[in-house]
């Protein structure tokens, strides 16, 4: 349905099959090869299902992560560094995993599928019911980064405000100083006349 309302919207369905995250999921026994073959089963039962395929784009995530490693690479770790390691573990009931029992490979789990909105560039996130703190997860983020830049802003006026008044007081002495040099002077010149 959304790959039709997209496509006749003038965008692209981008369907992310997410053989590293199931990998990571512990799918199919971790069997990577397994998880592809289910992969390629359901790209095969979606286009069945009537998909318009023009407009639809089917990207494995091994196959784009490995290839724009770098810059998939360096958003996740920018994601991290802003995320705390308590918000993740909120974020981790997506798999159905209690927090006491995570392995690491399950703690990336939702700060790639954070990465993923981005590195997409996807303007519309379609998820799961499962997934539903994932969009909250992102809106967190969201909102610490306005956060912070809201409060540089401030600093910054509340800088630019201070060294105004400051060079406003310095202007003023200088003039208050020189108004009563120039006043001397007159008075000395007029006196030794």
């Amino acid at each position: 349905m959304l790959d039709t309302l997209c496509g006749s919207a003038g965008g692209t369905f981008i369907f992310w099959v997410a053989d590293w995250f199931a990998l990571m999921n512990d799918k199919m026994g971790g069997d990577l090869e397994k998880i592809k073959v289910v992969g390629e089963y359901l790209v095969e039962v979606w286009k069945a299902t009537g998909m318009d395929m023009e407009r639809v784009k089917f990207v494995w995530s091994s196959d784009d992560i490995t290839n724009k490693a770098v810059q998939y690479w360096t958003q996740a770790l920018d994601i991290a560094r802003r995320t705390t390691l308590a918000r993740v573990k909120k974020c981790c009931q997506i798999m159905g995993r209690l927090e006491n029992k995570l392995t690491a490979a399950q703690i990336l789990y939702p700060l790639m599928q954070c990465t993923d909105i981005f590195f997409l560039k996807a303007d519309i996130c379609q998820l799961g019911v499962d997934q539903r703190k994932v969009p909250l997860f992102l809106l967190f983020l969201f909102l610490f980064l306005f956060l912070f830049l809201f409060l540089f802003l401030s600093l910054f006026l509340f800088l630019f405000l201070f060294l105004s008044l400051f060079l406003s007081f310095i202007l003023f002495l200088f003039l208050f100083l020189l108004h009563h040099h120039l006043h001397l002077l007159l008075l000395f010149c007029c006196c030794s006349t």
